[in-house]
């Protein structure tokens, strides 16, 4: 249902074309606040996930029946199938219907999640008695007496969502009983608020969705559309070349959603990571890298490491603008290193912000990450090969990685995997940056 009121084309595919469904990893914010939610109510009974429909829901209706708490229970009502987070029964009577969410904050997406479940109980005959999440207390700090999750209620708006449901699910069902795809255009849905499994089986976005009107840019986008190849606009030469060495920075960072050093908030960002490439005046390349690998504070270790390995005038190339910010900080924990850290973000120049501005090619696809824009200009270059390919995934793998129980021959086999996924991250750059300049040299697309 979620689904279908996020594109109704993703959930007439899921009917017929079943994905694998995602599992928490207890190492991910979300693993580690559910996982904290069960310790806060020990006699709870949960559900597993790997049952069948048909074995959950026996399990559950068991579970409702004697225990106070249940996670994940498994209801229906006329084909609509729920797994709650929990059900908590309350003193009073009724039960308390929530979800549990690593966020410091309610989204629109939450409520809409929790009035599909309160509809379906509603129908089921065990009408919620209150409905709310439970989320990470903004006050929360590791070294301080206060809870990490509490409880929003959000009862009377998820009542309110439920009662508008009933001409969406007929609209929904009947979609479903369609024998033919619904035609549904691509865009921001696709992404927002959760990425669709199904994105790729859709058809790329056409050349109408191309930028309209007659800035430079607009020009630009839909002249490398017609053409099919990179184009460039007056400027971007002199905004890449330098005379002797240039050197291209990437970071990793964490966000804890509990903070494992005393006095950070939850989500605080702690660079644990960085890797740079520096190119010489004859063209060689060399490499240097970082890698915490304990949960102790990253930071002091890390600065240091990062003013060694950029020493000189040389300018810092970067892909947006998270490593100037991360730099930023640094300068502000650690004070005795301010003026040199700061110096550093003089020298930085946002590579993608000069793409973004100067050059288009088609393959982009109106897409501005660096996994794009690899491949589009230096074809046989991107992160198939890897086994880190994205920062949510270094994210989980750097938690393995430091966990005590993980041996440390696997601890090893992750850090590899980490330092091969950032160092692609800034050899990318340095691909880039040559695509573009060559580029450049040939003569920009002089638009009328």
């Amino acid at each position: 249902m979620m689904w279908g009121l996020q594109c109704p084309l993703r959930l007439w595919r899921a009917k017929r074309a079943p994905r694998v469904l995602h599992v928490l990893d207890l190492h991910s914010p979300a693993g580690q606040i559910h996982e904290h939610a069960r310790r806060m109510f020990p006699d709870g009974v949960r559900i597993p996930q790997d049952l069948s429909w048909e074995e959950a829901l026996v399990q559950s209706a068991q579970a409702m029946a004697t225990a106070r708490v249940v996670f994940r229970p498994a209801l229906e009502f006329e084909g609509l199938r729920i797994r709650p987070d929990l059900l908590l029964r309350l003193p009073k009577g009724g039960w308390r219907l929530g979800r549990v969410k690593a966020t410091t904050k309610l989204r629109a997406i939450h409520l809409q999640e929790l009035a599909i479940e309160h509809h379906v109980m509603t129908q089921a005959g065990i009408p919620p008695a209150e409905v709310g999440v439970l989320c990470i207390s903004r006050r929360y700090r590791a070294d301080k007496d206060e809870p990490l999750l509490r409880f929003v209620d959000r009862s009377a708006k998820v009542a309110a969502l439920a009662a508008t449901l009933p001409p969406d699910l007929d609209r929904l069902r009947d979609i479903l009983a369609q024998e033919s795809a619904p035609e549904e255009p691509t865009g921001r849905r696709c992404r927002w608020p959760r990425r669709c499994p199904y994105l790729e089986d859709c058809a790329p976005p056409s050349e109408a969705e191309l930028p309209t009107g007659e800035s430079p840019q607009a020009q630009l986008h839909r002249r490398a559309v017609e053409q099919g190849c990179l184009m460039v606009l007056p400027g971007l030469l002199e905004r890449l070349e330098h005379d002797g060495r240039t050197s291209y920075l990437d970071f990793e960072a964490i966000a804890p959603a509990i903070p494992f050093l005393p006095g950070l908030k939850p989500f605080t960002t702690l660079p644990v990571q960085f890797s740079v490439h520096h190119r010489a005046p004859d063209g060689t390349l060399s490499s240097e890298a970082f890698l915490h690998r304990d949960n102790t504070d990253p930071r002091p270790p890390l600065a240091l490491a990062l003013l060694k390995a950029l020493k000189g005038e040389d300018p810092i190339y970067v892909w947006g603008e998270f490593e100037s910010k991360v730099i930023s900080k640094l300068a502000v924990t650690n004070p005795e290193l301010e003026a040199e850290l700061r110096a550093l973000r003089l020298r930085i120049v946002d590579l993608q912000s000069l793409a973004r501005s100067y050059a288009y090619h088609p393959d982009f696809m109106g897409s501005w990450s660096i996994k794009r824009v690899l491949p589009a200009l230096v074809p046989g270059q991107d992160y198939g090969e890897l086994s880190v390919s994205d920062g949510g995934q270094a994210v989980l793998v750097w938690t393995r990685m430091q966990h005590p129980s993980t041996p440390p021959e696997q601890a090893q086999v992750l850090a590899d995997q980490l330092l091969a996924y950032c160092g692609m991250d800034t050899l990318a750059l340095v691909h880039i940056r040559d695509a573009l300049l060559q580029r450049a040299r040939l003569g920009p697309e002089i638009l009328e």
